[in-house]
């Protein structure tokens, strides 16, 4: 977030990072994953570092997935973002840039980046069961993971077995 402090001839900014919190939901060990990020702001800002914001999302959101629920980030299916206001074309192109940007280093080159989509919203409210914010984030976030052969097999030996 960037905005004028006062002083000088205009041109000196301050920016003020977003809180970004996140959770997570799994099915099974490391069969599938599905994490939720939002990004308050203490202010109502002027403008967005969309980038930035986009890429600590999707940090966060890949941290609770490969923590929580030992899913590589190969294996993210789609990023999801969802917006209140701001330009539709620029925070796409962003959040593109974002989700490129975080696998294109240190991956094997047959991993390619996963589905984006930026999706508008009349409002949000997120639910976080330990969130210490309160009130309606800029910026919202799921971010899908799915390990499809681990949940086959996780299916085969766990469901519908009876063991008499």
């Amino acid at each position: 977030l960037l905005w004028d402090t006062g002083y000088g001839d205009g041109d000196s900014k301050v920016e003020e990072e977003p809180q970004i919190v996140s959770s997570a939901g799994f099915v099974g060990n490391g069969c599938a994953a599905i994490a939720c990020s939002a990004a308050y702001y203490s202010s109502a800002p002027p403008a967005v570092n969309a980038r930035r914001t986009f890429q600590s999302m999707i940090d966060s959101a890949l941290n609770c997935i490969e923590g929580n629920a030992r899913i590589e980030r190969a294996r993210v299916l789609h990023v999801r973002a969802y917006y209140t206001d701001g330009d539709p074309y620029l925070l796409s192109s962003e959040l593109n840039a974002a989700v490129a940007s975080r696998w294109s280093g240190g991956m094997e080159s047959s991993t390619s980046a996963p589905a984006a989509t930026l999706v508008p919203v009349t409002g949000m409210k997120v639910a976080h069961a330990d969130s210490p914010v309160a009130g309606e984030p800029k910026l919202a976030m799921q971010v899908l993971a799915v390990d499809s052969v681990h949940m086959e097999t996780e299916m085969w030996i766990n469901y519908g077995r009876s063991y008499d």
